[in-house]
This record gives structure tokens, C-alpha cells and sequence, in this order.
């Protein structure tokens, strides 16, 4: 047996063993599985267990993760463990004034590890913690992982690799995010500071000039700071079915703050959900991404649309725009479709004749956990070559 296939074996064997050790365990099944049930409608839910005021959720939730993305082979399976609990105002809290004479509805605060392998044999481990302050005017969101992902690269803009050729790359390292934001004057406003490094080492066959890529960028470390600076008055951070969140950011990646690359990454988003009929809601999103300086071909900015593989149009400047409309058929379950369109170009001024990047697709969600406000279900998507499927976990964007 070769040693790629003796590690996918013990992989594989190891995802059974949870599963079987978690469905076959007469102590703690019971007791587990109850948890699944909403006591409101009955139906199947996972919002974890609650205490005794019902609205202070809070439970471990063992979620499988099923990864769908084309880049990465198109199908992975994982899990993670969450900790997931809702936050209300506490009496110290209350004071603070409440947004629009109401008190303020918080995010989550969440924990949680993950872990996942793909069946290109890309594979990662991750950490992270999101949580609020001070009546939700202090947020933060931090991650931690070590991933090796086997990807393809495409070639930068219309002037990059031929048509339909692609060339393999992996890359791996530690990637380090840390984000945090202030709510100003009791708003929707939100000013904040970004911060990432990366430490990398990318395999790829060099043996021929590949335009936008350079030796130098291979085995190398990428660190960047920046300001940010959004709105967000969306009524559910995970799942909105309102409000709006917009945002800037100015991200400055250079050998003073831990990277080997001296660039910038600009970034400017728009996305906003609204309903138009008590059964259906519409969701619209525009995002433009700009690069500037010696940017590694793996951090470029590439379309990011369902039914386009990650990496698979990428160059110096990216806009993107994309509308979702959901019939919600009953409590549970609902139907949604979308479209969209991208474009890549090597400076602003060239978005205008670049090559536009359409696709459309269908799914379905579930209200999986009602006290947390989030749908999870199934996209398929047909992008510019064939149609991807999509497992969608709380909002696609």
C-alpha cells in the first residue's frame, strides 16, 4: 500500500470511529440525541440546550462538516466542535443606551475547533473564538490553523495560462487572523484594525516560465495590518433576512509587520437583504477587490462566486455582484435561487472590456437552529464551465 492511500485508509477510519463511537454510545446517546429536538414545533434542530431563562442558550454542538468547494476536489467531509451560546444584557449592561429604544440583540459568542479532509487529499486544523463586549460595542474574532491545500493554478487576467489548462500548486503553513472592531456612538458603525500572517511553503512545477509567478514567492511568510471600517445593522449576523452590511478595509502587507511581500490590499462590499412579500426575501451583494505592489499569485484577488472554483479567474483588480431571493415554504424549510457576475482586469481602467463571468443556481435550507437564527442547506450552481454543488452553512455570503 502506498503511503497517500494508507493516509486517506487511516483518515477515513478515523471519521468512522466518531461516528459510530457518538451513535452507538447506550450512556450517552440518549441524552445526545434528545438535544436535536426543538420542543416548540418538535422538528429536528440543533441549537444545543437551554438553560433557564430559554433566550441564554448555550450547548457544545458537534457539527460534521461536508466540504463541497470544486477547488478542493469537490467533496471533503470534517467535523468541528462549536460552542455556541446567545448573550443578553446584563444588568450592567443595561444602562448602556439601546439602539433604536430597543436593547440590542447580540451575536453569538462562539468556540470551536474543526478539522476536515478533502478528496484531493487537502487537509486542515483550526481554531477559532468569536465574542462581544460592552453590550455588543466591542467585537472580536480570531483564528488559528495549519492547512495543506492541493490547488490549481490558472494563470493572472486573460493574458495568463491557455484556455482550459491549469497547473497544480500545494501550499501549506500556519495562518494566524486576529480582527477587532468598535461600535462608534452607540451606531451600526463599526471601526476596526485587521491582522494576519501566514507562513507558507508552495510546491509547484517551475520548470517553465509560468507568468505571475516568481521562485521568490514559494517558500515565504505574508503579514498584513490595516484599518476597517463597516456597517452592520443586519438583524442576524448569521443568517440575516434584513439590514445591511457594508464595509472598507486598506490592508498593508510588508517586511515590518512579519511578511516577505510588500503590497496592499484594498477591498470595498455592499450587501443587504430585505423582504418584498411576508414569504419572500431578496438578497443583493456587490464586492470590489483591488491589489497593489508585489502581490503572491496565491493572494491575488479571484472571483468568489458559487459555480466558480476559488483561484479560477484571479488578477490585480475583482468586482462581483450577486442577487438571492428565498420563498420561505413553511417554518422550516425554504427554496432559493441566485445569479451572478464577476470580472477580473489588470487595472481599474481595463474592468470596463474585461470578460464578464456569469452564473446562476437553485437550493434549498433548513432552519436548523432556531435559536440562533440559522439555515443551513444545499446550492448547485452552474458557472462558466459546469455545475458545482454547494453545502451551505448559515449565509452564503
Amino acid at each position: 500500500m502506498h503511503e497517500k492511500d494508507a493516509n486517506i485508509l487511516i483518515k477515513t477510519l478515523f471519521f468512522i470511529a466518531v461516528l459510530v463511537l457518538v451513535s452507538n454510545s447506550t450512556v450517552f446517546a440518549a441524552a445526545f440525541w434528545g438535544r436535536f429536538t426543538d420542543p416548540q414545533d418538535g422538528k429536528f434542530d440543533v441549537s444545543g440546550w437551554s438553560e433557564e431563562d430559554d433566550e441564554k442558550v448555550g450547548g457544545i454542538l458537534p457539527i460534521p462538516i461536508i466540504i463541497s468547494e470544486p477547488a478542493l476536489g469537490g467533496f471533503g467531509l470534517g467535523i468541528s466542535l462549536a460552542y455556541m451560546q446567545n448573550k443578553e444584557p446584563d444588568e450592567a449592561e443595561e444602562s448602556v443606551e439601546p439602539l433604536a429604544e430597543e436593547v440590542r440583540k447580540k451575536p453569538p459568542s462562539i468556540t470551536g475547533v474543526a478539522a476536515a479532509y478533502t478528496l484531493n487529499d487537502s487537509w486542515f486544523v483550526a481554531g477559532g473564538y468569536s465574542n462581544n463586549w460592552m453590550n455588543d460595542s466591542l467585537r472580536y474574532l480570531g483564528a488559528l490553523g495549519y492547512a495543506a491545500f492541493n490547488l490549481d493554478f490558472y494563470g493572472v487576467g486573460e493574458d495568463g495560462l491557455p484556455s482550459d489548462t491549469s497547473i497544480p500548486f500545494n501550499i501549506d503553513g500556519i495562518v494566524l487572523f486576529q480582527d477587532l472592531a468598535y461600535r462608534l456612538f452607540n451606531s451600526d458603525i463599526f471601526l476596526g484594525a485587521q491582522y494576519s500572517i501566514v507562513s507558507t511553503e508552495v510546491t509547484i512545477d517551475l520548470s517553465e516560465t509560468i507568468p505571475g509567478i516568481s521562485p521568490a514567492q514559494l517558500d515565504s511568510s505574508d503579514g498584513g495590518a490595516g484599518p476597517t471600517l463597516l456597517y452592520d445593522s443586519r438583524d442576524n449576523t448569521i443568517t440575516p433576512t434584513q439590514g445591511n452590511k457594508a464595509g472598507v478595509s486598506a490592508i498593508f502587507h510588508s517586511p515590518s509587520i512579519g511578511g516577505d511581500f510588500t503590497y496592499e490590499m484594498y477591498a470595498a462590499s455592499w450587501l443587504t437583504w430585505f423582504q418584498v412579500h411576508p414569504k419572500v426575501n431578496l438578497a443583493l451583494r456587490f464586492e470590489g477587490d483591488l491589489a497593489e505592489g508585489n502581490t503572491p499569485f496565491y493572494a491575488l484577488p479571484f472571483i468568489s462566486l458559487r459555480g466558480i472554483p476559488a483561484l479560477r479567474y484571479q488578477d490585480e483588480v475583482v468586482i462581483v455582484g450577486e442577487v438571492e431571493a428565498r420563498y420561505q415554504a413553511s417554518t422550516r424549510w425554504s427554496f432559493i435561487g441566485f445569479t451572478g457576475a464577476g470580472r477580473v482586469a489588470d487595472t481599474i481602467g481595463e474592468l470596463g472590456s474585461a470578460t464578464s463571468r456569469h452564473t446562476i443556481g437553485t437550493g434549498f435550507r433548513y432552519y436548523i437552529a432556531r435559536k440562533f437564527g440559522l439555515h443551513s442547506g444545499v446550492d448547485v450552481a452552474w458557472g462558466p464551465e459546469r455545475a458545482y454543488v454547494y453545502i451551505t452553512v448559515g449565509s452564503a455570503w
